[in-house]
């Protein structure tokens, strides 16, 4: 961040996480107060915002992900505000994750155990509603005060008889996230690298048939391995944020994928190919569903050729695939010959030259109507291999004897003896 004289300035100290609901103006009216706690306790210049929330830092018509992705590169604390409704929506997922991702790069590069994540506490949350992934995160609000643990911040700022209780927690938050942000400086990175494919509140399915569990697996190029001159405004750090049709339609493919899985009864995880590929032996009557999105240009990467392969043997017989071609790229369209003879050459069987025939399964798109379209069918198919794959499980217990039909009356109790005589039973 940079101010209006063109002085550089360090990060900003906090990012603001919340649920949006119909009070969000007393979300707003909080970060204000924290903001001004943190300008009058540092050197932070009066005229610029020490944090950020998308309701006042982002600008009309500005692409949310590209907005909210540049803010946690650069913030140096993340502050949710924990609710029941918080951890359940996912963009504050994604927005966890891609912060604590950045916190696991910078811990891996500096050797630092510092976790600069300051939770304040909107309204009270049970045990059981919080994720089992952000448990690490400790935090005793009753320290705080014992109001603001059972009350939280929401009933404290709307009653002004727990004014001073509610100015006594901000201070407190105030000076932890001062803390954190100075004692344990966090490394900046470039929003290219930001993560925002991947909810960490998601809880892991219980109880899942693994007929309904799907992994979505993404090839495609990154902003570290691409081929040579290709258009790199498409991609992200990982081939999860791959975004084919930009920039009509901005949202990563993979979480398209996922979004109409779910509306399937599936329950989708999103992982890179080469990962998805090697994390599972896909030749396993017991492997579960796949499905791959492939980009074409991954084609041209020499150093891609056997992951390519590998998903061509993989969706003859087992996985999904989904070859998306965006005709509306100009770059695509004039090295389209290029693309469809190296594509052959890779995987000749199902991820050839789209003027010809789909074969077993395999769908050819070149838009986000015909994606939505085309993936359930690829779902269903990858359900019926599958299935055909699948081995039996019958449930526990002896297996007992092979059961066996009988006649009609065979096998029945024996009928009660009935009175002598006539029907009235004289």
């Amino acid at each position: 961040m940079t101010d209006p004289a063109g002085e550089g300035l360090t990060p900003p100290y906090f990012f603001l996480g919340y649920a949006h609901t119909p009070e969000h103006p007393w979300v707003g009216r909080f970060y204000r107060d924290l903001c001004a706690e943190i300008i009058e306790r540092t050197e932070w210049p009066t005229y610029l915002s020490p944090g950020f929330m998308d309701a006042t830092g982002i600008r009309a018509g500005e692409d949310w992900r590209r907005a909210v992705g540049g803010a946690l590169a650069t913030c140096r604390v993340l502050v949710p505000l924990y609710s029941r409704r918080y951890f359940t929506r996912i963009e504050c997922g994604r927005e966890w994750h891609a912060f604590h991702g950045r916190l696991l790069v910078h811990r891996a590069r500096q050797g630092t155990g510092a976790t600069p994540i300051v939770p304040a506490l909107w309204t009270p949350v049970p045990d059981q509603f919080i994720p089992r992934s952000v448990r690490d995160v400790h935090v005793d609000f009753r320290a705080v005060h014992q109001t603001y643990a059972d009350e939280g911040l929401y009933t404290l700022i709307k009653n002004s008889a727990y004014k001073r209780i509610y100015l006594r927690v901000v201070k407190h938050l105030a000076e932890q996230v001062i803390d954190a942000a100075e004692g344990w400086p966090l490394a900046v990175c470039r929003p290219e690298e930001i993560d925002l494919s991947q909810n960490a509140f998601q809880q892991p399915p219980e109880n899942v048939p693994a007929n309904r569990i799907l992994k979505i697996m993404v090839a495609a190029p990154t902003l570290d391995r691409h081929p040579a001159d290709r258009v790199m405004s498409f991609y992200g750090a990982t081939p999860q944020a791959w975004t084919p049709f930009r920039p009509g339609y901005p949202n990563p493919i993979a979480e398209t994928a996922a979004q109409i899985a779910r509306l399937h009864d599936y329950e989708p995880g999103i992982v890179a190919a080469d990962e998805g590929l090697s994390s599972q032996d896909w030749t396993s009557p017991n492997s579960g569903l796949g499905v791959v999105l492939v980009d074409p240009w991954l084609a041209l990467d020499p150093e891609c050729a056997d992951q390519l392969r590998r998903i061509d043997e993989l969706g003859a017989g087992r996985i999904g695939t989904v070859l998306i071609w965006n005709m509306s790229d100009a770059q695509t369209v004039s090295r389209v010959d290029e693309i469809r003879k190296a594509m052959q050459a890779a995987a000749p069987r199902l991820l050839g030259d789209p003027n010809t025939p789909v074969a077993l399964g395999t769908a050819r798109v070149q838009s986000v109507q015909e994606f939505e379209a085309a993936l359930p069918t690829v779902l269903d198919r990858a359900l019926n291999r599958y299935l055909n794959y699948a081995q039996a499980q019958p449930p526990p217990g002896s297996a007992g004897s092979r059961p066996h039909l009988f006649g009609p009356g065979t096998g029945l109790p024996a009928p009660r003896p009935q009175p002598m005589g006539g029907s009235d039973g004289d």
